[in-house]
């Protein structure tokens, strides 16, 4: 007993214009408003070190780590990882902050 193979019925799709005028027009602002609540990791790096592990083993309470920058030179501000400016170690009501001082604008990468 032989099969006839099933016929499927196919349709092309309705793809948009590449060339439409709409694209791309409106106010910035509301393209900017979509990416607002996107969460980033920000962190600030004092300065850098490396050790061996059984240095970091020995480590214990009252230990000090002595890192590769001076007493009040600019700290690095990162955004997910990558650098994004430099500024000043500041204490607003107990808690540790930075004031920016340099944007690195143009140093950062474009992906």
């Amino acid at each position: 007993m032989e099969r006839k193979p099933k016929q499927i019925r196919v349709h092309s799709s309705v793809q948009p214009s590449l060339h439409d005028e709409s694209v791309g027009e409106g106010d910035p602002d509301s393209n900017l408003d979509l990416i607002m609540n996107v969460p980033v990791e920000v962190s600030v790096e004092m300065g850098r070190t490396k050790k061996l592990v059984k240095d970091i083993l020995e480590l214990n309470k009252g230990s000090i780590v002595v890192l590769d920058k001076l007493a009040g030179e600019q700290v690095d501000l990162f955004v997910n990882g990558q650098c994004i400016a430099k500024g000043d170690v500041v204490v607003v009501d107990d808690n540790f902050g930075i004031r920016i001082t340099q944007i690195l604008s143009e140093d950062i990468p474009v992906a």
